[in-house]
């Protein structure tokens, strides 16, 4: 195993970055920010005023992703291009190339993470672009990115720049006279599905989203120890359906793990459809009341 980790290829993406982009859109665009900062160093790829990188998906994989399958990986890059963050370009010598250019627009990042501050109340953001920098300084036996594109993998690759002995990162403010150290220590891999969480609800509920409804979602996806994989299986659940009240149904597919069958949705249907009604104002009948209020109610409706 030691030998595994010495020899391994190492991706470098703080929770922070993880936290504003999601881990998977963090591990890429760190790839691509490296690959950017190499050509940078060897004065390559340089087109339109800015430094590129270049590769067809399914290099990508091949070479760095290889633990996603290559949708995943295409959805990835198309999730950064659709976010501004990846610029691309197309800077082929034949015409038939189909490979994409890549570079990173730094200035929408920092936007997005602007605007995504507030989700960071504990946490500081202001030195989050450092951390997408990726220091591997002594890599040997490496096939580094040319004008021909003759790009492998990376082996005995050592991470330079080190945070502290438990891999945590630590921010220090001095101000008056007073030293302030946060320690990112409150599981950043939960903080990053809450996160991802909110954005997946806000595209799929639209007016209908509210803060209070993702932390019941996220408290169902921490109990069930799932991640936005299943969150987004029971969102086509729920549009498949095409319900009138998708908060209520969502909730309960998610609840109750509906399962999707030969391209229906796999529950009592009879009985789905005669309560259908009792479930229209869901959130506002029930989710309003606490746990205690609701078992006061249940009792003094069985008195007799």
């Amino acid at each position: 195993m030691k030998t595994m980790i010495e020899n391994d290829f190492v991706f470098r993406a703080g929770p922070k970055m993880a936290a504003v982009l999601g881990i998977n859109e963090a591990l890429v665009l760190g790839m691509v920010d490296y690959w950017i900062n190499k050509n940078r160093e060897n004065n390559i790829n340089y087109k339109n005023g800015r430094y590129w990188t270049f590769n067809s998906i399914k290099k990508w994989r091949e070479r760095y992703f290889y633990f996603w399958s290559e949708r995943t990986v295409k959805r990835i890059f198309e999730s950064l291009e659709e976010k501004g963050i990846l610029i691309v370009g197309n800077f082929n010598k034949v015409g038939f190339d189909r490979t994409k250019w890549y570079s990173i627009d730094y200035d929408k990042f920092n936007e997005i993470v602007d605007e995504k501050s507030e989700l960071f109340n504990k946490y500081e953001v202001e030195n989050i672009r450092e951390n997408m920098e990726i220091s591997m300084t002594n890599c040997h036996d490496a096939y580094c990115q040319d004008g021909e594109m003759h790009c492998d993998r990376l082996s005995s690759c050592n991470v330079t720049t080190c945070h502290n002995a438990n891999g945590q990162i630590v921010t220090t403010n001095t101000n008056n006279n007073t030293t302030k150290t946060t320690f990112i220590t409150q599981q950043p891999g939960k903080m990053v599905v809450a996160i991802e969480t909110k954005g997946i609800l806000k595209e799929f509920l639209g007016y209908s989203y509210t803060d209070s409804y993702a932390s019941k979602v996220i408290n169902i996806l921490m109990s069930k120890e799932k991640g936005c994989d299943y969150l987004r299986e029971k969102i086509e659940l729920t549009k498949n359906r095409n319900v009138d009240n998708k908060c209520a149904f969502l909730m309960a597919a998610l609840q109750s793990d509906y399962k999707s069958v030969n391209g229906s949705t796999k529950i009592d249907n009879y009985g789905a459809r005669k309560n259908r009604n009792k479930f229209i104002n869901f959130e506002q009948t029930v989710y309003k009341y606490s746990k205690e209020e609701l078992d006061e109610m249940i009792r003094k409706k069985n008195q007799f």
